[in-house]
């Protein structure tokens, strides 16, 4: 019989430190998508504002922007956004005026698969798939939507209500706000 209950047995003592050992370490990542590895950087980063983040963007004319949706084969809400009466059909009818706004959709075999450098077409988006394998991002929640400008992410959300309610607002009005001075090689 144990006299103090604070003080933990030998058994427990052993598993703590197992799963310490067993413990992977933790990298912050800073907003810019860059990793720190400092053990003096916490763990959890900020909250990322994305109505703040879109509201700063900027846009030039003759600039691309990019709509990408990470999809999986097995994901019926992925399906229904892709089907003939989603949003992608919506949004391909709408780009169609709007020649410099442009749909990616990274497509992975399954939900509880990663997405691999095959799954992102065409070649031109490469970079996003090698930044997401670094900040180890391979298995995102399905639909995620992000819209990217210059290689930075200006808005991110997941699930399907929130393409109707966020992301093709959010798009329309980014492409509505571009700036003519200037080009897209400023």
């Amino acid at each position: 019989m144990r006299l103090f209950k604070a003080i933990p047995s030998s058994t427990s003592i052993v598993w703590m430190v197992l799963l310490m050992l067993l413990a992977p370490p933790t990298f912050a990542q800073t907003d810019d998508g860059n990793t720190a590895s400092d053990a003096s950087v916490p763990a959890s980063k900020p909250k990322v504002d994305w109505k703040e983040r879109l509201r700063e963007a900027t846009v030039k004319e003759g600039q691309p922007v990019l709509l990408v949706v990470h999809s999986a084969k097995d994901c019926i809400y992925c399906t229904r956004w892709k089907g003939s009466l989603g949003g992608k059909g919506e949004f391909e009818s709408w780009a169609q005026t709007h020649p410099d706004v442009h749909l990616v959709i990274v497509d992975r075999q399954a939900i509880a698969s990663a997405e691999v450098a095959e799954d992102y077409h065409p070649d031109s988006v490469q970079w996003l798939f090698k930044r997401n394998q670094q900040r180890g991002n391979l298995q995102p929640g399905t639909p995620l939507f992000e819209i990217v400008v210059a290689h930075k992410t200006v808005w991110r959300s997941y699930g399907y209500h929130s393409w109707d309610r966020d992301v093709f607002p959010a798009i329309k009005d980014l492409d509505g706000r571009r700036s003519a001075s200037g080009s897209a090689a400023d």
